[in-house]
């Protein structure tokens, strides 16, 4: 591994990353994939429009419904059931990526080759033009392989620094990065799209030709440079890899249940917080088309503006855990958030009424930009101090175990016709259960003495079975003296 040195202690530039050459491989990797999930948000606009020409709803009159069909739903209900169905195989598969993760020997080659097949998918999926069934196939295999890569890069962490204050400068810096890129590749697909003219498909094109042309190189030679390290622990004897990935989380759940209430709590809640937050990612391009009749400049402008009202989200965060704390903060943007749906069910009514849906959307952004910053805190505050990596695969799998349930909520509401600006209070129904599941935990005094609590009887714990094994090598060593003495006396 590469010596890391405090940034504040010398002055490299910030793209060397301290001269960690992890770090500088990390991010090249957070980079690359920026424009490979960018891009998908334009794929799912032109999948639409193609899937709507299949069905036969084309050259319908805005007032006229269609009534075609493809893959037995409606056109404008295929981009989000596939985001359904992706989320669900995500969380079946997440706990046997996290063993095979723990587990291999082969992290590095498996970082590549997993970067390449995501690159080769977004490669398929420049033809959509001629199959827009082959792309959503593909797209299936996508955020699988995807959610393993995330693991793979996260698994690098501990090799950058022991030092948790200069891990997180790395981390804010591959944050930041990414950041400046997504919106930069999609202020780019805008100006493509408004200075040309293009239409949904064309535009979704670009995106994806611009996706591997950029992600290629840089995950190319970032995975190349980084190091190959040895497996984080061995499969017990007598167990399967792919098993023991779902024993551990019952293992770890059974734990926190049975010795910290707010970190339970807390637990149960993150399972609704995340997709809650993520929803309109998922359910945008097929609300802002259907319902708004939007074009391809107009959808990628939706999403610069949920983008970028996240940073004065993340500001107002930092001023509300000044005045409150990160608990409060949490359960203050998920109420936001559910709020905002009135916005949008009340004054979102047609497709003229574009002011009230960017009003919606910024908020929502803001709401976005607040809540992951808080729950990042929270999650720092509610965790044992000596539990963090113990803890995070668990906490990685509640935070997207449920990130299918609004896209499905969204279909369901679409095929029975159902008003869709109505249907968006459905969609953003788990920011209240997020709500309602943290009000157990009590308040941020709660969390924190239950915290220092756990991580007290834990050590009382280990000092307890230190002490016990100790006593019973002592025991030990003596009755095999005592056996040696017993021969001896014999012979």
């Amino acid at each position: 591994m590469s010596e890391v040195e405090d940034l504040s202690n010398k002055k490299i530039a910030w793209w060397k990353m301290s001269g960690n050459t992890d770090s500088q491989a990390i991010l090249m990797d957070q980079i690359a994939t920026a424009p490979l999930v960018m891009s998908f948000l334009a794929l799912s606009a032109a999948i639409i429009v193609l899937a709507e020409e299949d069905a036969g709803c084309k050259d319908l009159d805005d007032e006229d419904s269609c009534d075609g069909t493809v893959w037995g739903v409606k056109p404008s209900s295929i981009v989000t059931l596939t985001n359904g169905i992706m989320g669900i195989i995500s969380a079946l598969f997440m706990p046997i990526a996290g063993a095979i993760v723990d587990y291999t020997t082969k992290r590095k080659s498996l970082g590549y080759w997993s970067a390449m097949m995501i690159i080769f998918i977004n490669f398929v999926q420049i033809f959509v033009r001629y199959s827009w069934e082959m792309t959503v196939v593909a797209g299936l295999i996508g955020p699988v392989l995807f959610f393993f890569h995330t693991i793979l890069v996260m698994a690098y962490y501990p090799r950058i620094s022991q030092d948790h204050h200069v891990l997180a400068q790395h981390i804010s810096k591959y944050d930041a990065v990414k950041y400046v890129c997504n919106v930069t590749f999609l202020v780019i697909l805008l100006v493509v799209a408004t200075a040309f003219n293009s239409e949904e498909v064309d535009t979704a094109i670009v995106g994806q030709v611009l996706s591997v042309v950029i992600s290629l190189p840089l995950m190319h030679f970032g995975w190349k440079r980084i190091s190959e390290v040895p497996s984080l622990s061995k499969v017990p004897e007598g167990s399967s890899m792919l098993l023991q990935g779902f024993k551990k989380l019952y293992q770890t759940r059974k734990q926190i249940n049975e010795t910290n209430k707010p970190l339970k709590w807390f637990m149960r809640a993150i399972i609704f917080g995340a997709p809650a937050m993520t929803s309109f990612v998922f359910v945008g391009p097929s609300f802002t088309i259907e319902f708004m009749d939007f074009d391809a400049g107009q959808n990628i402008a939706v999403v610069i503006a949920l983008t970028l009202s996240a940073v004065p989200g993340a500001l107002i965060c930092r001023k509300m855990f000044a005045w409150k704390n990160p608990l409060f903060t949490c359960r203050f943007f998920q109420l936001l958030a559910f709020i905002s749906s009135f916005i949008c069910a009340a004054l979102v009514t047609d497709e003229d009424a574009i002011v009230p849906l960017f009003i919606y959307v910024c908020l929502l952004g803001c709401c976005i930009g607040g809540y992951f910053t808080a729950e990042s805190a929270l999650f720092a505050c509610v965790i044992p101090r000596d539990q963090e990596a113990e803890l995070m695969g668990y906490y990685m799998f509640a935070s997207r175990v449920c990130i299918w349930l609004p896209p499905i909520i969204f279909t369901i509401a679409n095929e029975n016709d159902a008003d869709l600006n109505k249907a968006m209070v459905l969609v953003h129904t788990p920011s209240l259960l997020f709500f309602l599941l943290s009000l157990p935990m009590g308040g941020f005094e709660d969390v924190v003495a239950a915290s220092s609590a756990h991580k007290q009887v834990r050590k009382t714990t280990m000092d307890v079975s230190a002490k016990e094994d100790s006593e019973s090598d002592e025991v030990e060593s003596k009755v095999v003296d005592k056996d040696l003495e017993v021969e001896v006396s014999e012979h």
